[in-house]
């Protein structure tokens, strides 16, 4: 195994890869342990809002409609209290590696974002696939929503939301 590591990307893929992973096209490389780490997100609440519904957006490799991003939601959030999400397992059943961009909001309020729009749904669970095309979240009787980037890796990868 190298020590050192390597950033490298593939044709179609629009992430780079940044890991001692075998890919095929560093011969001899073995995946790390942090490469086979799951990677899990917490949301917490630290606004003044004595509740907030927070969910994510993933980029998915293994849907129906792959690739593509993919929401998750509408959990609620009591203020101070904090929630961790296991994060889907990577096409090669490594921990998910990537972008994420987590979304929040209370009675009368949106945590305001800068990323991605994408799709959400304010009642109940739900898991919308294309979450990034305004047309089918529209189509689905859900609205789209300003988001905060994060960055996954290897581990917990924390948010907290504030006023």
């Amino acid at each position: 195994m190298h020590d050192t590591l390597k950033i490298h990307t593939h044709r179609g893929l629009d992430y780079a890869v940044e890991s001692n992973m075998h890919c095929g096209v560093h011969s001899g490389l073995m995946p790390s342990e942090a490469d086979m780490q799951p990677a899990s997100l917490t949301l917490c609440n630290n606004t003044s809002a004595p509740k907030l519904s927070v969910g994510y957006a993933y980029w998915d490799r293994r849907g129906r409609y792959t690739p593509n991003w993919r929401s998750k939601g509408h959990w609620i959030l009591a203020r101070g209290e904090c929630e961790t999400f296991a994060l889907p397992t990577s096409y090669d059943h490594y921990g998910y590696r990537g972008e994420l961009y987590v979304f929040g909001g209370h009675r009368g309020a949106l945590i305001p974002g800068r990323g991605k729009q994408i799709c959400v749904w304010g009642f109940g669970n739900y898991e919308q696939p294309l979450a990034d095309d305004s047309s089918a979240c529209t189509k689905n009787g859900y609205r789209m929503m300003p988001t905060t980037r994060v960055e996954a890796f290897a581990g917990e990868v924390r948010h907290a939301f504030s006023d």
